[in-house]
């Protein structure tokens, strides 16, 4: 459906209209409440998961490399998760509170989609050339490379956060940028689905070929009886990092929680001029749904990282018991400390 903006009206006229056309139940249901409930349970969850896997990597609990990447996804889940957060409290206290003011805090939000394709793209790589390349793959792609590919993706992320503020800001002041407001809109739609496709391509690319190698691999077993059973090239698929199936999981979630947002990308990409002008409310509701999907997914991505990670369960399990003990200790001393001091009371002789 295509909009065409009233051109004969004013900015200050058009922005009126905008603001009268919102009903303030619906902002506040949808990105109040709705978003906000999801938000802080995606909160805590995804501050115990960081926790516990940073716990996981200085013990040396399984892969740090594929670890240190889905931390990565796990710290751009949390800064999604505040800022929904944020944005859902300003809503509470101030629902008719400027709706440029919420964008800009959404703006964050975003963090979640851009830190789970680098950490899941990298992961399919990591685990490609592993298999492929197993005899120079520990001097390739070392934990320090992980670290700066990490640090790369929120550079681009803070240049990314500082280009979506400035058009939040142009957008108050500059008349003729509520004209081409598209323009941006599309740019970030073309990125969204690029990221979204290139990150399912490489995971099937990375699939295909891993099982094409270990097929290889059990042929030639087969074919020379067992010869090679005991070489480095027949044991290497199943001992070069982290499971594939675990990867499969991660990415599946992905694929799933995220195609709102991509849907939704892909339907901007029909609308032109002031259709989100006259549909704010629909558009309102529509961004509460996509954001509440990919809420739903950082809270997903916890229970099956706690269900299917052993090692990250039973450091988590570990932990709690460590400051379970160490409350029962500063409780006993406590006590101990208390019934000292009444004995001596009570035993205080007496001058008479």
């Amino acid at each position: 459906m295509h909009m065409d903006c009233p051109y004969n009206q004013t900015l200050d006229q058009r922005l009126d209209y905008s603001e009268n056309r919102i009903d303030d139940e619906t902002f506040l249901h949808f990105h109040g409440y709705l978003m906000g409930s999801f938000a802080i349970l995606a909160f805590v969850f995804t501050l115990i998961f960081i926790a516990t896997t940073f716990r996981a990597m200085r013990l040396h609990r399984g892969s740090r490399k594929y670890r240190a990447l889905l931390l990565n996804r796990a710290i751009g889940d949390l800064i999604g998760a505040s800022s929904v957060t944020a944005s859902a409290i300003l809503t509470v206290i101030s629902p008719s509170a400027n709706r440029d003011a919420v964008a800009l805090i959404g703006c964050f939000f975003y963090s979640t989609f851009w830190s789970a394709f680098i950490s899941y793209t990298s992961l399919s790589l990591l685990k490609l050339y592993a298999v492929l390349r197993p005899f120079s793959y520990r001097k390739v792609f070392t934990f320090r490379k992980c670290i700066y590919i990490i640090a790369a993706c929120w550079i681009i992320f803070i240049a990314c956060i500082s280009i979506c503020a400035g058009v939040v800001t142009v957008h108050l002041q500059v008349h003729w940028f509520t004209d081409h407001m598209h323009g941006f809109r599309y740019f970030f739609s073309t990125f969204t689905c690029f990221d979204y496709t290139f990150t399912i391509v490489i995971f099937i690319v990375t699939v295909i070929v891993l099982k094409k190698v270990e097929m290889n691999e059990k042929n030639a077993m087969n074919n020379t009886r067992g010869e090679f059973r005991r070489s480095d090239g027949g044991t290497r698929f199943g001992k070069t990092g982290f499971p594939l199936w675990k990867l499969a999981l991660n990415v599946s979630t992905f694929v799933v929680f995220q195609a709102p947002l991509v849907i939704w990308n892909i339907y901007l990409f029909t609308v032109t001029g002031c259709f989100s002008l006259f549909h704010y409310a629909e558009m309102m509701k529509t961004q509460a749904f996509v954001g509440g999907t990919i809420l739903l997914r950082m809270i997903t991505d916890f229970i099956i990282s706690f269900i299917t990670d052993y090692q990250l369960r039973k450091v988590f399990l570990d932990w709690i018991s460590a400051i379970r003990s160490r409350f029962r200790s500063y409780r006993s001393s406590d006590l101990s400390a208390v019934s000292d001091s009444h004995k001596k009371f009570t035993t205080k002789p007496s001058t008479y």
